[in-house]
């Protein structure tokens, strides 16, 4: 019976030993299996602190390299304040500038209104830079005095009612600046002033 008990033992103390060897190479297995995730964390870690440094360099990059946006315009401020008035003229005010009259005009307009002729009659005065003064009456008044004159005439004879009817005869004003300034070649016209200007139905 001792040796039947001791051997009873003896299986008893072995199965003990292989349980605790089992489950040491179950705790080695967890140990290798966090020991080897360990190092793999940390290279995601560095992989994302890499992806990060390179968006903000790309980041800085695209910041020195685009164009700046134009400023803003503040509240309150209007055309004449960004170098343009109500007409579409552009208007240079640190310009001195002075009057320049070219001279009277009396013309007609058949194609305002199909059935009536429109008689127009006004004075046309410039505003020229002071220094330019001297060059634009050379220019306008004696080289070509009669292109200015037969430009401003077809202006008013291609003008609409609309146009004629216009208080403040912006389009007008307009087209004369530019196709004068296109004659001359250069822009010393900064703005057109038509006073007296009349219109009479026939």
């Amino acid at each position: 019976m001792a040796i039947k008990e001791d051997g009873y033992l003896a299986t008893d103390t072995s199965e003990d030993l292989d349980l605790d060897l089992n489950m040491d190479d179950v705790d080695g297995g967890d140990d290798s299996t966090s020991s080897s995730k360990s190092p793999w964390g940390g290279k995601k870690v560095k992989i994302a602190a890499l992806l990060v440094v390179v968006m903000a360099v790309e980041a800085m990059a695209i910041y020195f390299v685009l164009p700046q946006p134009a400023a803003s315009v503040s509240a309150g401020e209007d055309d004449t304040a960004l170098g343009e008035n109500p007409d579409g003229e552009d208007v240079n005010h640190d310009v001195d500038t002075v009057e320049v009259e070219i001279g009277r005009f009396d013309t007609t307009n058949s194609r305002a209104d199909s059935s009536a002729v429109i008689h127009i009659s006004f004075k046309l005065v410039a505003i020229v830079a002071s220094d330019q003064k001297d060059k634009f009456n050379l220019a306008a008044k004696s080289k070509h005095k009669a292109r200015v004159r037969q430009a401003v005439i077809t202006v008013c004879r291609s003008s609409s009612l609309n146009d004629l009817s216009d208080p403040e005869l912006g389009v007008i004003k307009r087209k004369i600046r530019e196709t004068v300034n296109k004659i001359l070649r250069k822009s010393y016209i900064i703005e057109v002033v038509i006073d007296g200007f009349t219109t009479m139905e026939q």
